[in-house]
């Protein structure tokens, strides 16, 4: 385990000091860049997953493999009218949304009457990604019958919401995190 650890460590310190000697927009040593020319960020990830992101989409992802299907997506919400005063009161509206409209019903075992499937895990951690303030949620729910787990996090730069979603089976959920980790550390924006 303290091997694995040390690995991990070392990895992580390449990659910063990579990062500190390369031009903004270009990608890391062993990442690429998954964001399309109509995005106002690079989200980097690494150079094996697969991107599905073209220069004209609004929202960049990308997934692990053909074999595993969890991946990262990352789309920008401008809140021209000022809606939302803060990440919290984004959050209060869109996890309605999710409870709402996106997840399954499922029965109550204990009344029997259908509620949303979507249950949160982490309400709202306090965060940096690449230096900039960001809360961290995490939630399950089912989706068309699919057990699915989720890492969100959102960052507000002026007026505009940049969410970061990992989508994962349960099983898969922590298989990632050094991967995740990193695609955090080299979030930029233009």
């Amino acid at each position: 385990m303290k091997k694995i650890l040390c690995l991990i460590l070392i990895l992580v310190s390449i990659f910063t000091l990579a990062a500190c000697s390369r031009e903004e927009g270009e990608a890391p040593v062993g990442m690429k860049n998954a964001a399309g020319k109509a995005n106002d960020f690079y989200l980097y990830v690494p150079d094996e997953w697969i991107v599905n992101t073209s220069d004209t989409d609004l929202m960049a992802s990308a997934r692990v493999s053909e074999n595993d299907s969890s991946n990262v997506t990352m789309i920008g919400y401008a809140d021209s009218e000022n809606e939302y005063k803060d990440i919290d009161s984004y959050w209060n509206y869109y996890s309605s949304e999710l409870e709402n409209r996106i997840f399954d019903k499922v029965k109550d075992s204990e009344t029997g009457e259908e509620k949303s499937s979507f249950t949160l895990i982490n309400d709202g951690e306090n965060i940096l990604v690449n230096e900039k303030a960001a809360k961290k949620y995490e939630y399950t729910g089912k989706v068309a019958g699919l057990d699915l787990s989720y890492m969100q996090i959102i960052i507000k730069k002026d007026n505009v919401f940049y969410i970061f979603t990992y989508t994962s089976t349960p099983e898969l959920y922590s298989k990632h995190d050094t991967e995740l980790e990193m695609i955090l550390n080299f979030i930029e924006f233009k």
